[in-house]
């Protein structure tokens, strides 16, 4: 049983007659499943992201109700047999809002040490006191993180996480693994969700609570994928040392270089410093916030630049491994 075959069932219905039957065909369709079967964990994927929606949470009886018609309506259609008993569907969930972040804290530790194995080595870090970040350190050196919110739902009479599926993984040397799915919330209500060859992400953004694709990722470098690039590098302030991020190095040193380069007084050093010092800025915003040495050098930069002319767009240059924080 393939997801392609259900794609075609639900397609040949119209998906736009209903929210539910979109969103579920949405899903399927810019989601990406390595083996492509259609098991129990591919709908309740589907479930847990949707319950992160005030829409699907409020509606979600409706939602587990359509979907399994749909479903059930799938299978004779195919004559084979699916086990529904390993779904979860969300009428019959019940979800839990953790209000105070110290017992996030604490329910994130209990779950981590119920999945983890004994070999690994783990660490719970606060992120702006709304999420947290588990850190797990595998023996042969490769690093996975996990995001988890403040939603959580009871499995199997345990309290886990909603969305366990929030995910990146990294190999020893700290660079994204290829041949792996990496799934990231990269703002509220826009999942990236992709995989890694050679240094390009090739998947898809999704947006809203029907799984819209916003923006296909395909065949481009991360670093020029900055809506992606920039909130994976703001959650890897949390666990790298950004000293030895080359990301941060690079853009260290070619801060410390634009004021000489500027000095030559030709046209394209004054463009190549106005690109730098933007990329600069924005990075301080969104990445490096409060690194008083970058500020420093921006300041310095911006008053060798004011009685300059235009603004450049933004150039970004192509970044290698670094160094997990101690």
């Amino acid at each position: 049983m393939k997801i392609s075959h259900l794609l075609k069932y639900i397609a040949d219905l119209n998906p736009q007659n209903t929210p539910a039957r979109l969103a579920f065909y949405n899903f399927l369709r810019h989601f990406q499943f390595f083996n492509e079967d259609l098991t129990p964990s591919v709908l309740n994927a589907f479930f847990f992201h949707a319950l992160e929606y005030p829409h699907w949470e409020t509606n979600k009886s409706s939602l587990g109700k359509e979907v399994q018609l749909l479903m059930e309506g799938f299978v004779r259609f195919i004559k084979m047999d699916f086990d529904f008993a390993q779904v979860y569907f969300p009428q019959h969930l019940q979800l839990v809002e953790i209000q105070s972040f110290s017992d996030l804290l604490e329910v994130s530790h209990a779950y981590a040490r119920t999945r983890l194995f004994e070999e690994d080595k783990f660490r719970i870090i606060p992120d702006q006191g709304r999420k947290v970040v588990l850190v797990v350190l595998k023996p042969d050196q490769s690093v996975e993180i996990s995001v988890f919110d403040k939603k959580f739902v009871i499995r199997g009479g345990q309290l886990e996480p909603l969305r366990t599926d929030l995910r990146l993984f990294y190999n020893s040397n700290l660079e994204l693994k290829e041949g792996v799915v990496h799934c990231l919330e990269i703002a509220p209500y826009l999942l990236a969700q992709f995989t890694m060859h050679q240094g390009c992400p090739q998947g898809n953004l999704l947006r809203g609570y029907v799984f819209q694709k916003y923006q296909e990722l395909n065949d481009v470098p991360l670093e020029d994928q900055t809506k992606v690039l920039f909130p994976l590098k703001r959650l890897e302030q949390l666990f790298i040392d950004k000293q030895s991020d080359p990301f941060y190095r690079d853009l260290m040193e070619q801060m410390t270089q634009a004021p000489s380069q500027l000095k030559l007084g030709d046209l394209a050093s004054e463009k190549m410093a106005r690109r730098t010092l933007e990329k600069a800025e924005l990075a301080l915003k969104e990445i490096f916030m409060g690194d008083k040495m970058l500020s420093m050098l921006i300041k310095d930069l911006q008053q060798l630049l004011q009685q300059k002319g235009s603004k450049e767009p933004v150039i970004w240059e192509k970044q290698h491994s670094r160094g997990l924080i101690s």
